[in-house]
């Protein structure tokens, strides 16, 4: 079984350097997670034969985005880690940095999208450590208070619950609150997705009036069945029927502006275009975003093992 280490590709958007990191997958049953609630097993499968990955389980890749100001590195998202809760392939992220030239003590800025542990796990070590031991932690004022709640101070907790009680004990003196639409830095903005969890974001990079990158974060969960399916839920939406909604008319506009994409669960390197196809949308990958690399240099990097 092979699943990539030490993984970074770089790109160029506007005024920023940028690095897709791949933190590895995690592995999903098929029938608990894929549109429980809204298809039936058939044709998920069907929609998953499509794409020669039919089976009882799904491997999602794992990516962060790393973003270099003239000032600043900004990190959009953490990964699983190897702590609590994490997945046997992966906690790579902190090797994907490295392999990008940085160490995590050199993060300034750490935008999370939202709360679950493929986001936010990687923010602290086997030991319980933060890794990023000089940022600050940006979130949606929604979603600090929904992590507040699922882990409950003082109350039994489950395995989730313990996990994110430790990540929030290891960056609680320096998160910071953000609300809808708030700028984190110049042309660095957060965009509302609610749904998937309440306080979920995506960010939207922007620079000289002209929009850049939209990072659409768990929008869509894969980029076939979730694109050619928007009308399907996935088990960790908590409010599937705003997740719908919010995936549909997103998708929509991205088709519609032709904005680049960056994807936390899409093939790496994770950069593409939204298309409308009849009354669904396709994933076009963005064939630029390996352009500095030979196909064989990036294969190579999508299947070196540990």
């Amino acid at each position: 079984m092979s699943y990539p280490h030490s993984i970074a590709l770089q790109q160029e958007i506007g005024p920023w350097k940028a690095w897709a990191l791949h933190d590895g997958f995690m592995e999903v049953p098929v029938d608990e997670f894929i549109a429980p609630r809204t298809a039936t097993q058939p044709e998920v499968q069907r929609a998953l034969a499509a794409t020669d990955e039919a089976g009882d389980t799904l491997r999602l890749p794992v990516l962060a985005l790393l973003l270099q100001s003239p000032d600043e590195l900004i990190l959009i998202d953490a990964g699983c880690g190897r702590g609590r809760q994490s997945h046997p392939l992966a906690g790579k992220l902190v090797k994907s940095l490295r392999a990008a030239g940085f160490s995590p003590d050199a993060i300034d800025k750490v935008i999370l999208t939202h709360a679950h542990l493929d986001h936010a796990g990687g923010l602290v070590d086997e030991e319980g450590r933060a890794v990023f031991t000089n940022a600050t932690f940006y979130l949606h004022e929604a979603e600090l208070a929904h992590w507040w709640e699922q882990i409950k101070p003082g109350e039994n907790q489950d395995a989730n619950a313990q996990a994110l009680t430790e990540i929030w004990e290891a960056i609680r003196s320096n998160v910071i609150s953000c609300e809808d639409w708030q700028e984190i830095l110049p042309g660095i903005q957060l965009v509302p997705l609610p749904g998937h969890t309440p306080g979920h974001c995506g960010v939207r990079l922007s620079h000289e009036g002209h929009h850049l990158l939209f990072h659409l974060s768990d929008l869509a969960l894969h980029q076939h069945v979730y694109l050619a399916n928007p009308e399907w839920d996935f088990l960790l939406d908590l409010d599937h029927k705003e997740a719908i909604e919010t995936r549909q008319e997103t998708l929509d506009t991205l088709a519609e502006n032709g904005m680049r994409v960056f994807a936390t669960h899409f093939e790496f390197p994770g950069f593409g275009y939204v298309r409308k196809q009849n009354d669904t949308f396709v994933w076009t990958p963005d064939a630029t975003a390996v352009a500095k690399h030979t196909p064989a240099e990036v294969d190579a990097l999508r299947r070196q093992q540990d």
